[in-house]
Formats: C-alpha cells, sequence, structure tokens
C-alpha cells in the first residue's frame, strides 16, 4: 500500500506522486502485510519512501508509471498543486505540476519547490 501520497488531475490524467510504502510487500508474487500505515519514531525501521509518477489517462482503469525515480529526492507528505503562468509575462507559459515541501524520513523537512512539467 502507499500512503502520504498527492494525486491531481492534471493535463486530463490522473496523477500520482510520491508517498510512504505501507501495508503491504510483494515477494516472488506473494503479498504480505508488513509495515503498518503510521508513523513511527523506531529508528530501526525508517520510512520507505517512495521517488516515482504514476499516470492513468482512463480514470484509474490502468495505471502506468512514467517514472520510478525523478528527479527530486523521495518524500511523503508533500503538496502538489497546478500553477498556470499563462496570465503571467514569462517566456513559457504554460501550466506545471509543482511539489512543495513534504518529509524524507523521521526528522528532514524539505523546504524547497519543484516544477515536474517534465518527468
Amino acid at each position: 500500500g502507499r500512503w502520504l501520497h498527492r494525486s491531481i488531475v492534471f493535463q486530463n490524467s490522473m496523477w500520482v506522486i510520491g508517498g510512504q510504502r505501507c501495508g503491504a510487500t510483494e515477494t516472488s508474487g506473494e503479498w504480505t502485510s508488513d509495515t503498518p500505515c503510521r508513523r513511527t519514531n523506531d529508528a530501526s525501521t525508517p520510512p520507505n519512501n517512495y521517488g516515482d509518477v504514476w499516470v492513468s489517462v482512463n480514470q484509474g482503469a490502468h495505471w502506468d508509471e512514467t517514472t520510478a525515480s525523478a528527479a527530486w529526492n523521495r518524500r511523503a507528505g508533500h503538496a502538489l498543486v497546478v500553477f498556470d503562468t499563462s496570465d503571467l509575462e514569462v517566456l513559457n507559459p504554460r501550466e506545471n505540476l509543482w511539489i512543495l515541501g513534504g518529509m524524507d524520513g523521521f526528522d528532514t523537512a524539505h523546504n524547497d519547490s519543484l516544477t515536474t512539467f517534465a518527468f
């Protein structure tokens, strides 16, 4: 399972970005429940954050992984917004997805903003 991810509708597609693994693990075709979907301060089991990007063009019936390891640091609990620059006087106006902040571990908070127009 996945939690603390972000999802959004952008350019007529549904997107899922980042998050944290929890609940189940697949090993050799077998799924087992091994990681609780809750925060813990147990340093022996650090968070397993995702740095992937998934997209569905058919209302969630099928998902494609656009990248398993995006250019930004793996993170969970981030914000994800669409920012349209077409009303601004910029060289290349367009809609972009932006990732804001998030956590990459127990104590490390990101203080950044990243545009994600290219995966």
